[in-house]
């Protein structure tokens, strides 16, 4: 099937495409390359997105007085195109999402069969590549995977089905389309979100011009800068006292990864550090942070119960976490009416507290295995209260006296004096 034709079928089989005119859509070779001189394709758009070579497998689409969104897939048997409506329906703002996620899975074992897959579709080498360059560190990886699977959704969307196909505009296009999505709990898409996979596929396109598969990368350098988002505040003593009081109808991992949290510092997912990474009788515990940086630092005396009754189990890390934990963590402070805190406040609890203790910032850093000193500073909440040491320093010069005695002899100076003591010379 040709991309340039629409996705619903037609009766008697025909199909129009974007220039108006009806084709055969059975016809084993299309004239794709007729409409190279059409307005909005150019030549190099074209041939590639010929469809002797390319073939569009899943799409989603909405019918007239219907509730469910239907999918279109490509049947890895008979290698028909499939159109049903699907168990999702459109008032679900994740409903378009997980339709297309169902199309995509039930068009897989097509695209592995196509022979014809050409070597710089986004599919053929964009995951092994991720991979190869990701794969030493999971979480990037991770992250990596989730903004491209959006990125390609859009892309499929748009027919973009090759990297020679795209064009600058497709940068204000992705950006609005992202951010006009909505979760499942109703909440549309940040725009800084839809940022960060931007610069995903930027990537991309950086990795593509390399191995020849465009001539340039129309998407590097955009100047397109993040919003302001609100700072995460440091947690009071009183918030602090009703979270552990609230804890303790949670799951112990909830209660266990507060308490790691709220002695070290340390990142949600640092949490779930390996017990064989604590040295009881050294009093030490190491982190792996950010980047896969390891970390050693002290560990605090409030912690050891917890280390001692995991080893007791047999538990392999310090706390289980569940998937989604971060998750978890959100619904947890809004029940209880916390909602401006995140569980990452505890890390700025434990810095602010760092530096308003007096403790040495390269102490502190280290405590808490920040790489550089102007990460460290952006988790400071210091207020104006906490800068009393700073003018207690000053004391000394604000005591001296702030205009001279004036029953203290003055001496004379200036050019009546000096005539003075001229005229007594001669």
């Amino acid at each position: 099937m040709c991309p340039f034709f629409d996705q619903e079928p037609e009766s008697g089989g025909k199909a129009r495409n974007r220039t108006g005119d009806s084709r055969n859509r059975s016809a084993s070779v299309c004239n794709c390359w007729d409409l190279r001189g059409d307005v909005g394709f150019d030549i190099v758009t074209v041939a590639a997105l010929c469809c002797t070579r390319f073939v569009k497998y899943a799409s989603v689409y909405a019918r007239p007085r219907s509730h469910s969104w239907y999918i279109s897939y490509v049947d890895a048997t008979t290698g028909r195109r499939i159109h049903r409506a699907s168990a999702h329906r459109t008032d679900d703002p994740s409903g378009k999402r997980r339709a297309y996620d169902e199309a995509q899975q039930l068009s897989k074992a097509a695209r592995a069969a196509m022979p014809s897959a050409a070597a710089e579709s986004w599919e053929s080498w964009v995951p092994g590549w991720m991979a190869l360059h990701y794969g030493p560190r999971p979480k990037t990886l991770q992250r990596y995977e989730t903004a491209w699977s959006h990125v390609f959704e859009f892309l499929q969307q748009k027919s973009v089905l090759v990297p020679r196909a795209i064009r600058y505009s497709h940068a204000g296009d992705f950006l609005a389309w992202r951010t006009a999505q909505r979760r499942r709990r109703g909440t549309t898409i940040n725009y800084n979100t839809a940022l960060t996979e931007l610069k995903v596929l930027s990537t991309v396109m950086r990795e593509s011009v390399r191995r020849g598969y465009a001539d340039g990368n129309p998407l590097a350098q955009l100047g397109l800068r993040r919003q302001n988002v609100r700072e995460k505040p440091e947690m009071t003593d009183p918030e602090i006292a009703q979270i552990r009081e609230a804890l303790t109808k949670e799951p112990e991992w909830m209660r266990d990864c507060f308490e790691v949290a709220i002695h070290t510092g340390c990142r949600l997912s640092e949490t779930s550090t390996p017990l064989r990474q604590i040295d009881l009788r050294a009093g030490t515990i190491t982190f792996r942070g950010k980047g896969s940086r390891i970390f050693t630092t002290l560990l605090p005396d409030g912690l050891r119960p917890i280390v001692q009754r995991r080893i007791a189990v047999k538990a392999r890390n310090l706390v289980d976490l569940p998937p989604l934990p971060a998750k978890a963590w959100h619904s947890f402070f809004q029940k209880i009416g916390l909602g401006h805190l995140s569980f990452h406040s505890t890390r700025v609890t434990v810095i602010t507290r760092l530096a308003r203790g007096g403790v040495a910032q390269g102490i502190a850093q280290s405590f808490v295995g920040h790489a550089t000193e102007t990460v460290h500073r952006v988790y400071q909440r210091l207020t104006v209260q906490d800068l009393k040491p700073a003018l207690n320093a000053l004391a000394a010069i604000h005591a001296m006296p702030a205009t001279p005695d004036a029953s203290a002899p003055r001496s004379r100076s200036g050019p009546a004096s000096y005539r003075a003591r001229h005229q007594t010379e001669n």
